[in-house]
């Protein structure tokens, strides 16, 4: 099977009869069904006989948790990209998946272009994808890809993604790179160059068909073009001719003097080279680094003893084996009651039995060595969503000083006018699971998500629950400014709803919003004067313990808005009133003003009338707010 039907049955989840599949695409083919599309691609690339190597390029588009853009937009996104690097015309499958957390979309493509049959490479594609991804972005509305600075590419920038530990050709270009990069400029022979290195304890040797620097000490390397072009293989030979190793120093070298008098470089000093260092710093960062250190120490240690304890088991247990079959080997040979026949076989099964032993005791070893492979060492990055998600406050503010995530068009969610100064606060009790941005991601019982970021608290999942938590969420987070709230008219009613509700000391941005929390608080404060309400339905629900045709009563809340069944009115003894509604299986109780109570004497028990989400009562016969 090629490469490119494996991609392509994996991007169509064929195993799996395309359960994870959101969509499918097929582009710049002549069928639309996916079997003759794979065999048409591959017929074209059959046409290229000069390219020895992969034909297909396999690009995969992301997005962030709870972010699903519409099947227009996924289709611009992917027109855009593979015509940015050079693929406009060539054939693709594409596909969106949304089995994962972060909807993503797959798309492979034939490189072989279908009319010339040329194999396209498109070198250094990562800088013109991460432009378009930004104008993609900015376009469509969607979440701004976190700028962490200057991105490093290939292997050091992904390792310093993935630990958030700065990497080594990071280290090399910021302490040691200007001054290299003149050394190259105005050293006249390979030793001056080897001089200039050997400040910092590096050296310079060749790789392959171009040169690496490495550093001896640590065995690390980089390519010597990626640090600058100018010490690029083709540039220093072409200025300093064929490459000449450092030569050995003499003892009077090594004490800092030339044979003739003249000074010459000392070897590095301590503390110069590369050491491991967060990429980011922020607050309490020092302080968590040198536990994520004295952590990772731990664990090596505890590795490296259980590998020597396991060494010495297996060495013993090696010993015991070997002399328990010599025993019986010496039993055999021996014995005075077997024939050299029966002593034959016996040597036969002994063998056949040493040969089982050995192959359970290597399956023994493998296990042992799997379950100290099991004691990892965290990254960084790791020991901080950890401690993030264990409450470590600290540890949240240093993953959120990396990334200020831009909210969506429409979204919904909390904020403020100056969220940078926000405080940084941990729910632990709700055990929330962090990401790498510092986005603590809580989940309610009543199935709503929230997520707690950077400069927003943001509701993924809508529920009464998920509401009331983004709400306290940003009280806590925002304190004493105004909040800024996003999304639906029915979002909006129902936190200001629960803010006069739970007596929550917030404000809101919007004069609108703001008047109508005040006007509720005040109406929940003169109905609640006496706990009437509350203990109106506290007192339903434990006669529900003992009368089971009683249906669980709750406060009626803005979610609540559409139909519902009017089942009579109430007046507690403080004087208030309130209407009783039935909606799925609850009974709901909703405060109404003396307006709202003489229209509803007018119903009748058992009919259908309408609530909106600010709690106005519709009439059932005309539908007109009173």
């Amino acid at each position: 099977m090629s490469g490119h039907t494996r991609t392509a049955d994996y991007i169509l989840d064929a195993k799996g009869g395309g359960e994870k599949l959101a969509w499918s695409r097929i582009t710049n083919c002549h069928s639309e069904e996916p079997g003759w599309a794979i065999r048409e691609l591959l017929a074209t690339q059959d046409r290229n006989t000069r390219s020895k190597g992969d034909k297909s390029y396999h690009l995969i588009v992301s997005f962030p948790e709870g972010e699903v853009p519409t099947r227009a937009q996924l289709e611009d996104i992917e027109d855009t990209l593979c015509a940015g690097i050079g693929f406009a015309e060539h054939q693709r499958i594409s596909a969106a998946h949304s089995n994962t957390k972060h909807f993503h979309l797959h798309i492979a493509i034939n490189r072989v272009h279908p009319r010339s049959f040329r194999c396209i490479e498109p070198f250094y594609d990562y800088k013109e994808l991460f432009k378009l991804c930004r104008a993609l972005e900015q376009k469509h509305g969607l979440q701004l890809h976190p700028m962490d600075g200057p991105t490093l590419p290939g292997r050091p920038g992904d390792l310093e993604a993935h630990a958030g530990e700065a990497s080594f050709l990071r280290w090399v270009k910021e302490t040691a790179g200007a001054e290299l990069v003149e050394g190259a400029v105005k050293a006249a022979n390979w030793g001056e160059l080897h001089a200039v290195l050997e400040r910092y304890g590096l050296a310079i040797r060749p790789k392959g068909a171009g040169l690496a620097i490495v550093q001896e000490a640590t065995g690390l390397g980089v390519k010597a073009s990626s640090v600058d072009r100018s010490l690029s293989a083709k540039s220093l030979t072409k200025r300093l001719g064929v490459y000449e190793p450092p030569s050995a120093p003499t003892q009077r070298q090594l004490n800092g003097v030339a044979g003739d008098g003249a000074q010459v470089s000392t070897p590095a000093q301590p503390g110069r080279g590369y050491q491991r260092v967060p990429l980011h710093r922020h607050g309490d960062s020092k302080a968590l680094y040198a536990q994520y250190q004295a952590q990772r120490e731990a664990l090596l240690k505890a590795r490296a003893a259980q590998r020597a304890a396991q060494r010495q088991a297996q060495a013993e247990h090696a010993k015991e084996l070997a002399g328990w079959y010599a025993a019986r080997r010496t039993e055999i040979k021996r014995s005075p009651v077997l024939t050299a026949a029966e002593r034959r076989h016996a040597y036969t099964m002994l063998a056949h039995q040493r040969r089982a032993d050995t192959a359970a005791w290597r399956q023994e070893r493998s296990r042992q060595r799997q379950g100290a492979a099991e004691l990892g060492l965290p990254t960084w990055q790791e020991f901080l969503t950890a401690e993030a998600s264990r409450g470590n406050e600290g540890a949240v503010a240093v993953l959120r000083s990396r990334s200020r995530r831009q909210h969506r068009m429409a979204e919904t969610l909390l904020t403020a006018a100056d969220a940078d100064v926000a405080r940084h606060i941990v729910y632990e009790r709700l055990r929330p699971k962090a990401g790498k941005d510092g986005a603590l991601v809580y989940r309610v019982e009543d199935g709503g998500v929230v997520s707690d970021e950077a400069t927003q608290v943001r509701v993924t999942e809508i529920t009464a629950g998920a509401a009331f938590l983004a709400l306290s969420l940003a009280d806590d987070r925002f304190r004493g400014q105004a909040l800024v709230v996003e999304g639906t008219d029915a979002f909006k009613a129902q936190v200001v709803q629960l803010a006069a509700m739970k007596g929550l000391d917030v404000r809101f941005a919007d004069p609108e919003l703001e008047r109508e929390r005040a006007q509720l608080a005040d109406r929940i404060t003169q109905t609640e004067g006496s706990t009437s309400l509350s203990d109106f339905i506290s007192r339903r629900n434990r006669k529900r313990e003992a009368v089971t045709s009683i249906d669980h009563t709750r406060l009626w809340m803005a979610s609540d808005a559409g139909p519902v069944v009017y089942q009579g009115r109430r007046r507690l003894p403080d004087g208030a009133e309130v209407v009783l509604l039935h909606r799925g299986g609850e009974t709901l109780v909703k405060p109404v003003t003396p307006a709202q109570a003489a229209k509803a004497s007018t119903w009748r028990v058992g009919q259908t009338v309408e609530m909106d989400s600010r709690g106005r009562l519709l009439s059932p016969s005309r539908g007109r707010k009173r």
